[in-house]
């Protein structure tokens, strides 16, 4: 069954993002979560308050509100993530890098 539900906002972080439940068979294993503009896709139900931080600094990063965003939309966003995701791979991919340092 396709499963599609909002997640509660934690009270210690503050969300741009909306952020949703969506079936764990619809992401690769490795997924946790998926942020397409200001919405994000997590694969458990109860994501954890790090995971979901680290996801708005992608949804702020969308909207070019963080330093090494400078694109003018989404697909250019997205564009600039898979070219950098090709290039270095996930973990060395600048906007990853960035994800998890401004996460905490």
């Amino acid at each position: 069954m396709f499963g599609f539900t909002r997640i509660k906002k934690p009270t210690n972080l503050p969300l741009l993002g909306r952020h949703y439940h969506l079936s764990w068979w619809i992401f690769p294993k490795k997924t946790a979560a998926i942020t397409l503009g200001s919405v994000v896709l997590h694969r458990d139900r109860y994501p954890t308050t790090d995971l979901m931080a680290h996801e708005e600094v992608h949804v702020m990063s969308n909207h070019g509100r963080t330093k090494i965003s400078p694109e003018k939309n989404m697909i250019q966003w997205y564009a600039s993530y898979l070219w950098e995701t090709i290039r270095k791979g996930y973990r060395d991919n600048k906007y990853e890098k960035e994800a998890r340092r401004l996460e905490k």
